[in-house]
Parts: C-alpha cells; sequence; structure tokens
C-alpha cells in the first residue's frame, strides 16, 4: 500500500498522521473536522486509484488521521478472521485518536461489496471483542450495497475481473476462471454450509444495530450507470435502513461507472462528503 507519508500498521492497513493542527485553509472549520478518517477500499484497489480518495480528503480535512484498509479476494475468501482481525486494528487506532465523542468523531468511507464486506466484519469483530459497537458518525456508501440474487451474479463477476485484471488475452481468460470461483465463493459454498450468501449477509449486517448503531448517520453514493451495482438495489437498502430509523441521505450521479462517482463530478461528490460530515455533527454538539 505504497502511498506517500501513509505508514504500514499491518500488511492491510496503513495510517497517515496529519501534516498540520491547523485547517485555515480547509473549507470545513477547525472543530468539525472528524479526528481520524477511516477508508476500506474496494476489490483490488491500487494505490493510484486510492491516492485521488486521500488527496481529496487531505485537503478537505488536513487536521485528520487517515486509516487506509485494504482488502483482497483471497482474504476475504480464503482467510476472512484474519481480514477481520485487521480491520479490528483499524477500528481501534482510529478510536485511538478520537476525543471522548458519541458518535465517535470517525468518518468512515466504503467502496464496492469488498469494501462493504470489510467494514462489516471489522465492525462485527469489534463489537464481540469490546461489547460495545463501533459507532462512527457517519459512513459513505460508495457503489455498494448490489444485488443477494444469484441471478445474473456471474455477469457481474466477469464485469468485476475485467476492471481489475490487466487487459491482455491471458488476463483475459484467467478473468473467466475468477468469475466462476467469485460466484461460488460469494453464494454457492455459505448456502452448502448452512450459511446466507455473503452478498446477503452483508446487507443484513450494514442494517443491524450490532453492526452500525443508528447514532450513525449514513450516505449512498451511487448511479445509475454502475454496471456492477443496480441502483435500485442500493436504494431498497437505503430505504430499509431509514425505515428501521437510520439517518440517510441518497447522492445520486448520472451516468458515472463503478466506483467513479467522484471522477465524473468531484465538485458535488466532496462537497456532500463535507456538508453531510458538518450537518451530522452540528447537529450531535
Amino acid at each position: 500500500m505504497s502511498i506517500p507519508t501513509f505508514q504500514q500498521l499491518t500488511p492491510s492497513v496503513a495510517i497517515s498522521q496529519p501534516t498540520t493542527t491547523t485547517t485555515t485553509s480547509s473549507p470545513s472549520l477547525p472543530h468539525s473536522a472528524p479526528d481520524a478518517i477511516l477508508l476500506f477500499t474496494w476489490l483490488g484497489a491500487g494505490p493510484r486509484h486510492m491516492a485521488k480518495y486521500t488527496a481529496g480528503y487531505r485537503l478537505l480535512f488536513p487536521t485528520s488521521v487517515l486509516i487506509l484498509v485494504r482488502i483482497e479476494f483471497w482474504g476475504m475468501i480464503g482467510h476472512p478472521a484474519s481480514a477481520e482481525r485487521q480491520g479490528v486494528t483499524a477500528i481501534e487506532a482510529a478510536l485511538a485518536t478520537a476525543r471522548d465523542a458519541s458518535p465517535a468523531r470517525v468518518l468512515v468511507h466504503v467502496w464496492s461489496n469488498g469494501g462493504a464486506f470489510m467494514y462489516q466484519a471489522a465492525a462485527g469483530g469489534y463489537a464481540r471483542k469490546h461489547n460495545a459497537p463501533f459507532a462512527p458518525g457517519v459512513v459513505f456508501l460508495d457503489s455498494t450495497p448490489g444485488s443477494a440474487r444469484f441471478v445474473g451474479a456471474y455477469g457481474k463477476a466477469l464485469n468485476l475481473m475485467k476492471a481489475v485484471l490487466p487487459r491482455t488475452f491471458l488476463m483475459r481468460l484467467v478473468g473467466y476462471g475468477y468469475a466462476v470461483l467469485f460466484v461460488l465463493a460469494l453464494f454457492v459454498l455459505p448456502r452448502l454450509r448452512g450459511y446466507r450468501s455473503l452478498p446477503g449477509m452483508m446487507r443484513r449486517n450494514l442494517n443491524h444495530v450490532k453492526y452500525v448503531p443508528k447514532g450513525t448517520a449514513r450516505s449512498y453514493l451511487y448511479s445509475d450507470g454502475d454496471e456492477l451495482i443496480e441502483k435500485e438495489w442500493v436504494e431498497r437498502h437505503g430505504e430499509e435502513a431509514r425505515e428501521k430509523g437510520y439517518d440517510v441521505s441518497f447522492v445520486e450521479f448520472k451516468g458515472t461507472g463503478h466506483v467513479a462517482h467522484m471522477k465524473g463530478d468531484p465538485e458535488r461528490y466532496w462537497g456532500h462528503v463535507r456538508e453531510r460530515w458538518d450537518g451530522v455533527i452540528t447537529r450531535k454538539e
């Protein structure tokens, strides 16, 4: 995870300390900035991709500690306990910087189903370890959660492999095989063991107070142009959350692809992040 200013805490978690203690160049007031910002990346997200987001957050909130949590497919499927432990480490590092407040002055940003899976696993692990839920101020759900249905899963998995693998003929062939393994791991194997599919479990847990307390606000950032995560499934999840008493905001982008909403309209994207955080914290104070 070689992004300048970041230091590794674990193989999957890196931290960047603020370079300033004042926010004279920030559009947010000093007292309103998060103490820590937790970033749960999408599957296979590289340093070049995430550097655009860390730079955006560093500009927006220069006094905040940034903590980056990366997940790989085989880590999620083959070593879920290890992935969970590293996620818990990230949460503990964030809370170690936070002032005594409820909800904590921690902002969480999640990308795609991979990041959402890691976030809910980390939150669940933290709750079991500390007998208390992880309660950040706000969670931004970017391009997630998607459908829990098996129908159409292979096509989406194939699109995902095309997006993350090198564009060579050999890698395309590898992508077909990975797509099959992806569907088996997410949908088939859990059901054979008597569990929900991983997407189904993730959707449920994100709307469960054990994983995300009702005091934690959330925003869904999504698009009608996302080929992997249909807007209907995002909106359905958000409406279910609202019915359960969560503070929910929807931000729909037009024509932007998967985890590409910031690229499509950076002013609106970062403007919402800033306004949502400031609004939530102002109401809590």
